[in-house]
């Protein structure tokens, strides 16, 4: 039986243990579609949380699409997988800027300044002693059930970060608002992915099990420069993320 101590001891919200035992018993059987699952006074005994945060956790798994409520009923688990999943489909930079600039509202958690070293020169393609501005924070979802897409570190290097105000939220991308405060144009984007483990705080962030899959994303961005004058870093959970590239042959 799970206990509150067990919750609290975790540094993660009870509803959100009880949303994932919930999720990952779904997802092996052991309550099939078209099944109701235990009522609430159950689940409360079970899981020694309150009534309130059963029915968040129940809430979470309707907006995920695994269940329903049927008043005098019980709940009833319609999917054993989550339905929600970004998809990002790419063809060109302007794919890139177009789905960044739909989806992007930033909460900033931190700020601070940089002096890149060498050991910086991989991330960031600048000489050392290049001033940057670090930001971290999270891509907010405005439509799926989780609050945090992405888990994100955005560098701007000096004199491009005087285009941040004093705002913790931003509901345009940056690299937006520095071309059009310096009046640049972004003319090529390099990306990088890569397959992670997700750590204890990018976990939390993102609402998923420490040490489960993630994509780590790398995107620099260039104006007419040699050195790019934003380089991001978002973290997406890889069951949660699909990322779909085409690419045609074009003649000359």
């Amino acid at each position: 039986m799970a206990s509150t101590s067990s919750a609290s001891s975790s540094g993660r919200a009870r509803y959100l243990i009880v949303t994932d035992t919930l999720v990952r018993e779904i997802g092996a059987g052991r309550y099939p579609t078209g099944t109701l699952l235990p009522r609430e006074a159950e689940l409360i005994e079970r899981f020694q949380v309150s009534r309130t945060t059963i029915r968040e956790a129940l809430k979470r798994l309707s907006t995920m699409g695994l269940v329903s409520t049927l008043h005098g009923v019980g709940t009833r688990v319609e999917a054993r997988e989550v339905r929600t999943s970004y998809l990002v489909a790419m063809r060109s930079l302007n794919d890139v800027l177009q789905y960044e600039g739909e989806q992007t509202r930033f909460q900033i958690e931190q700020r601070s300044d940089l002096i890149a070293t060498e050991d910086d020169k991989s991330l960031l393609k600048c000489a050392p002693g290049q001033k940057w501005k670090v930001i971290k924070g999270q891509n907010l979802s405005s439509t799926g059930p989780y609050r945090a897409f992405a888990d994100a570190t955005i560098h701007i290097r000096a004199p491009y970060d005087d285009a941040l105000t004093r705002k913790s939220r931003y509901d345009a991308p940056f690299y937006s608002l520095i071309s059009e405060k310096h009046g640049i144009q972004i003319v090529r984007i390099e990306q990088e992915l890569e397959a992670i483990a997700l750590d204890e705080r990018q976990a939390q962030v993102l609402e998923a099990e420490p040490g489960s899959p993630g994509l780590r994303i790398v995107r620099r961005y260039y104006c007419e420069e040699n050195e790019p004058f934003e380089v991001t870093v978002n973290i997406h959970p890889a069951k949660r993320f699909t990322y779909k590239m085409s690419l045609d042959r074009k003649a000359h």
